[in-house]
């Protein structure tokens, strides 16, 4: 099933790229090259003057297919539990070196632990070199909901039901939640194709972020570059490119999908209260959607509850 939604993802990227790949054929309108830090073809591709695959319109008929086809694979998604993998492995209870150690992360909303080392110093890391040098203090293997659990209290929250993302919602049960720490945003999924990423948008401007995603479980350290591995699509582009306009180089790391990019907001009629998103967790069966329940008990404290967070006004929305 997982792989289906995430081929069905693809399918509607794919839907939005048909038009550059269409007036790359046509020889398209060069602009030059922007730098691409060595990587084969991609001044070419970037080079084509369009405007970013997600704010170009599709065929009515495209677009109705695509929606339902997404919301169909969220609707079977919802229902795919699986079993719990395993938490952390027992190991120190002290996290040293990591930036932005606050007061002790505290239980979530269930009473439950959610890393198996026990409670953790909280943090709250505002880049995402931060976000790294957390994670590799961390006693491994890092699950998802422990890195949540172990972020400073109180949160501030955003949630949607969107599905136009990498990591769409599985509707309003299981929303796309974004956790806001100054100028670093993240966002994770309890359900669906993107329940295992952790999605990084660090602001370098009012208009731009710097975009990053790292897979969980996290098994060993880290390096530099990694949160940005997984976003290169070809040679010539970066996954990001489908969504963000204007890519240009991070200047400080000499890595080609290391993008700065104009950055986009969730469609404010999608929105899901952060309420009902605390109702869900406390109606939410361990037993029979344990890895759910446990993303959403790590974003409720039992002693401090989430706010709701406002992204800048100056971020764009696709619609």
């Amino acid at each position: 099933m997982e792989r289906g939604l995430r081929l069905l993802t693809r399918v509607y990227l794919l839907a939005r790229a048909l038009p550059l790949a269409a007036a790359a054929r046509r020889g398209g309108r060069r602009t030059g090259g922007r730098g691409c830090a060595g990587v084969s073809n991609c001044g070419a591709a970037r080079s084509i003057e369009m405007r970013p695959l997600m704010e170009r319109p599709l065929p009515v008929l495209v677009q109705v297919i695509v929606v339902l086809l997404l919301l169909l694979a969220a609707a079977c998604g919802s229902d795919d539990a699986r079993p719990g993998r395993d938490s952390l492995n027992a190991g120190a209870a002290a996290v040293p070196g990591a930036a932005g150690v606050a007061a002790v992360a505290g239980m979530s909303s269930a009473g439950r632990v959610l890393c198996e080392s026990g409670r953790m110093p909280a943090m709250s890391p505002r880049s995402v070199v931060e976000v790294v040098e957390m994670l590799n203090a961390m006693p491994k293997p890092v699950t998802l909901p422990c890195f949540l659990e172990t972020l400073a209290r109180p949160l501030a929250l955003q949630a949607t039901s969107s599905v136009l993302s990498a990591q769409p919602a599985v509707g309003k049960r299981s929303p796309r939640v974004f956790v806001f720490m100054g100028p670093l945003i993240v966002s994770v999924a309890p359900d669906g194709v993107g329940r295992d990423l952790l999605e990084l948008g660090e602001q370098r401007s009012e208009t731009h972020s710097l975009k990053a995603e790292l897979e969980f479980p996290i098994t060993a350290e880290l390096g530099p570059t990694d949160p940005y591995t997984r976003l290169r699509y070809d040679d010539r582009l970066s996954t990001c490119d489908f969504c963000h306009a204007d890519p240009s180089p991070a200047p400080e790391l000499s890595y080609p999908y290391a993008l700065i990019s104009r950055a986009m907001r969730p469609i404010p009629r999608e929105r899901v209260a952060i309420e009902t998103l605390r109702v869900e967790a406390e109606a939410c069966d361990h037993d029979s959607e344990a890895e759910r329940c446990e993303m959403l008990d790590a974003l409720f404290d039992a002693t401090s509850q989430p706010s709701e967070a406002e992204f800048p006004a100056t971020y764009r929305t696709f619609l």
